[in-house]
């Protein structure tokens, strides 16, 4: 299974680009890409759209510490099924 990633608004958009210069096959993307959430996106939707996506978040907020280990515990059940 290949691990998704979404990048807070947070974090400069110069970290995604910076990753895939490394790797471009990395499945990235930022809050308001096309396809991600909105800037200003309240966190519960934001989560819902973590979960359906079957995204990691990657941000700066020590909030999001406990939704980071659900996520990978919900890619690792999925890893699973498989």
């Amino acid at each position: 299974m290949k691990i998704c990633f979404l990048l807070d608004e947070n974090l400069s958009p110069k970290l995604k680009f910076a990753v895939l210069r490394l790797n471009p096959a990395i499945d990235i993307v930022r809050v308001r890409d096309p396809d991600a959430p909105l800037l200003g996106t309240l966190d519960p939707e934001l989560l819902r759209y973590l979960e359906v996506s079957e995204r990691l978040l990657v941000t700066y907020q020590k909030f999001y510490e406990f939704f980071l280990i659900r996520m990978y515990t919900i890619i690792k059940l999925s890893l699973v099924k498989l």
